[in-house]
């Protein structure tokens, strides 16, 4: 079976540990580009806030300026670079409870694959600092894009599998799992970070979990 994996909150903590400091690092480029805030700190708590009620950090971001009334591209553009790129911040995001061992038991017996959303340098650091062996990747794609159909229907392609033989897991189920289920790949929704807020319908994902070591039974299960 292919098993396509997502990165962020998926099999790293990003959620507890990277966020709120590239948010903070977001604000301030954008303050030193221009933007206007009574008080920083007040800003910065209200970019949290609306984190938690949106999509991705970029629709945070994009909301927090609308709240402003602040319709400028150019200071938007410099707080997304700097939230997803940017200089590497040495932030260690470590491996969610299990993630190493998980990789470790699937890689004996299934194909895995890690699809990402993010610029190269950052996942790639991600990924070294948290000590996951990125040779037990068959292929890994790190994508600008949100919506993960065209890398999904790429690893298809490229290892040769069969939708209806794939699953794909993932904290963003808007856009890591409602993809994958389009394409007729079964889907797991891992409750982790924005996971944990923005939580899909009935019917929209084949399984959700709060725990990584659930999903090797239902990769047994999947496989059968």
């Amino acid at each position: 079976m292919l098993i396509v994996f997502d990165l962020d909150d998926t099999l790293i903590d990003s959620w507890n540990t990277s966020i709120p400091i590239k948010l903070k690092i977001a604000l301030q480029e954008m303050i030193k580009a221009g933007l206007k805030v009574e008080n920083e700190e007040t800003a910065f708590q209200r970019l949290l806030k609306l984190n938690d009620s949106t999509d991705n950090g970029k629709m945070a971001l994009q909301t927090f300026l609308q709240e402003l009334n602040i319709n400028n591209e150019k200071i938007l553009e410099i707080g997304h670079h700097a939230y997803y790129g940017g200089p590497v911040v040495e932030i260690v995001r470590p491996p969610l409870p299990g993630a190493l061992e998980v990789l470790q038991q699937l890689h004996q017996h299934h194909t895995l694959s890690l699809v990402t959303h993010g610029e190269p340098a950052t996942q790639n650091d991600k990924i070294k600092r948290a000590h996951i062996d990125a040779s037990l990747f068959k292929k890994i794609i790190i994508t600008p894009h949100y919506d993960k159909l065209n890398s999904y229907k790429k690893i298809l392609q490229e290892l040769n599998f069969k939708p209806e033989n794939s699953v794909v897991i993932g904290d963003k189920y808007k856009t890591d799992l409602l993809p994958a289920k389009a394409l007729g790949m079964k889907t797991v929704h891992m409750k982790w970070g924005k996971g944990k807020i923005l939580v899909p319908k009935e019917g929209e994902v084949d399984y959700i979990i709060s725990d990584l070591m659930e999903f090797p039974k239902i990769v047994e299960e999947l496989s059968k």
